[in-house]
């Protein structure tokens, strides 16, 4: 049997902290991933940013689209 290899205490609790996240991981969703510089990058925040802004255009196009309908028809 393949003797467990001891890991550096920082390293460690990395592991650790991934296997309590990968416990909450849905199977088949996407996964970001990168290097260390990545690790506190806000993900969700700038996630939620980038969807506010999508639905305000959106939102702006719809009221643009029906303005148009109104004064053709």
């Amino acid at each position: 049997m393949k003797e467990k290899q001891k890991l550096a205490p920082d390293k460690q609790e990395k592991v650790d902290k991934f296997r309590i996240l990968n416990q909450y991981a849905k199977k088949g969703a996407t996964l970001f991933v990168g290097s260390s510089l990545m690790e506190g990058f806000p993900i969700n925040e700038f996630l939620i940013c980038v969807l506010k802004r999508f639905l305000s255009i959106s939102e702006r196009m719809i009221l643009l689209l029906r303005d148009i309908r109104r004064r053709v028809w």
